[in-house]
């Protein structure tokens, strides 16, 4: 079972701002360069991030005005457990502001 979810942060939609202007650190530019690929886990996320925390990271994005919306997939650990994780995408949206954002800065850093 998946069920999708896209938190945008609380109290906040109309603080939002009204178009994406780029990531403001080289961790959430990994981050976009990550998931305008194929969408990723938070573990796969943590691991392009190099970092330990990649839901901050979104929640982050999240205010700076890109949707990131979050499927959560059912599964059963290894210990017999049903559980879910999260698998982070971009929205139709999401794709072409990090597409514009991605045509201006090329290759550089990360």
């Amino acid at each position: 079972m998946i069920e999708r979810t896209s938190a945008p942060p609380q109290g906040t939609s109309q603080n939002r701002p009204q178009h994406f202007t780029g990531p403001r650190t080289h961790r959430q530019a990994r981050v976009l360069r990550a998931l305008s690929g194929t969408p990723h886990s938070r573990e796969a996320l943590d691991r392009e991030a190099r970092t330990s925390n990649s839901p901050e990271l979104v929640r982050q994005l999240r205010c700076a005005g890109l949707d990131l919306p979050c499927d959560r997939v059912a599964h059963t650990d290894q210990d017999g457990r049903r559980s879910a994780y999260g698998v982070y995408s971009l929205s139709e949206s999401d794709r072409v502001a990090v597409a514009i954002w991605l045509r201006g800065v090329g290759d550089e850093g990360s």
